[in-house]
Parts: structure tokens; sequence; C-alpha cells
């Protein structure tokens, strides 16, 4: 390829963001993993993911998470106990552990709140609910804005098999925003008696509509001018 070529191909990598100065856009703003403190030490963290851990009976709990602060509210920590290990080594430090409400009414279940974000702009939380040791009755739950947070639901069906095998397991993904500074999202069982579970959450904010069209215009740009250097190269 001659090296105007070479060089339109770095323009347009650069405004799409594809240089090395921009791949940390695709990161989560949060990541956290819920879990358990047993005898006095966490259990075990995602990698790539912050961990929170506290008591089986903990009604609140409330951690900064750089810039963020998140609350739980619910029942407890808890863990694993008969089923435990049996997800993907891969996976098993998130799903091994949760936050509960053992509530089995809908209407009763655990609230998430994220202090710090942007009022008024979209986010995307991906949820993970899941209990290992669930053998007894599919349970479905249902995640929901709660509060000043408007959206998007998702349901989970929290059931022990088959185990996880990927992070898109046990998974739902809304769009919420809220008024506020902080967003709150409300998961309850729908039935079954699994309780609710809340193994840990991602969250990442949603590209502007310019944003978005830029990201268009860069892939056929892109394609041209590869295009355009392979014919000149037959």
């Amino acid at each position: 390829m001659k090296m105007r070529n070479c060089l339109a191909v770095i323009a347009v990598l650069t405004a799409c963001g594809l240089t090395s100065s921009n791949q940390a856009t695709a990161v989560p703003l949060v990541a956290v993993d819920f879990g358990r403190i047993v005898s006095g030490s966490p259990t075990a963290v995602q990698p790539g993911f912050t961990g929170i851990a506290g008591a089986p009976v903990e009604a609140t709990h409330t951690e900064p998470v750089g810039v963020y602060t998140v609350t739980v509210a619910g029942e407890g920590f808890f863990s694993a106990g008969f089923n435990a290990g049996n997800a993907d080594p891969s996976v098993n430090a998130l799903y091994e552990d949760y936050y509960y409400h053992n509530a089995t009414a809908n209407g009763v279940g655990i609230t998430l709140s994220i202090a710090g974000i942007t009022p008024n702009v979209d986010y995307d939380v991906k949820l993970w609910s899941y209990d290992m040791d669930n053998i007894f009755s599919p349970t479905p739950t249902l995640w929901a804005p709660t509060g000043s947070t408007t959206g998007t639901s998702g349901s989970v069906t929290n059931f022990a098999t088959p185990f996880p095998a990927t992070l898109d397991d046990y998974s739902t993904t809304i769009r919420v925003r809220s008024t506020t500074g902080t967003l709150e999202v409300f998961g309850t069982t729908t039935g079954g008696s699994g309780g609710t579970r809340l193994n840990g959450f991602q969250l990442n904010v949603v590209p502007e509509p310019s944003t978005a069209a830029l990201a268009g215009v860069c892939a056929i740009a892109t394609g041209a001018v590869w295009g355009r250097g392979k014919r000149r190269k037959a």
C-alpha cells in the first residue's frame, strides 16, 4: 500500500476511535461483583470487576467504586453451598455469590442504586441474577427502573441448571436514565420460590446519536480506503 493510503487509513481509524489512545472507551464505567465475607475474607472477584462483599445479614450496604457510589438494599450477602464451583471456571467467581432477598412475594426484593451518573443521559445496566443452589423452582426475576429512574425492564429466570458457562448467562440488560444523579433499579420475583439474587452488574453510557452515526460513516470510509488500496495494488 502506498504511503498516502496508509495515512488515510490512520486518519479513519483515529476518527473512529480505533487507535490505541481511544480503546479505553469500550471499558464499562462500572463493573461490580457482589460477594460474601467468609472468615474475614471476601470470596473471589470476577476478573475485570470490582468486588463488593458483606455479611449474610446486611439490609443495606454502600461502597464507593471509582467516581460512583453503589448501594444495595435487601437482606444480605451469600454464596453457593452444595453446588459451589459448578460454573465454568472462567466465570465462577461472578456466579458463585450474590446479594439476596429471600422473599417470594412479587414487589419485595432488591434495590440497586448507582450514584454519580449524569442526569438525563441514557445508560445500559447489565444485571446477573442467579443462584447455583436453586434446584427447587425456576424463579423469574424482573429488573426494572424505579424512583426517579425510567427506562426498559428485563427478566432473568433463576435456576441452577444449566450451570453458567459465559458472562451472557442468567443476565439481562436494561436501558435507563434518571432526572437526578442516581440510577435506581429494582428486582423482584414474579414466580417460583428462589427469592431475588444479584450477582453483579455493569454500567455503560449509551453513545449519543451523533456518535452512532459517525460509527456508521467510519465503517463505510474504512472499507472504501482499504478497497482503494487493493485496487491500486492490483
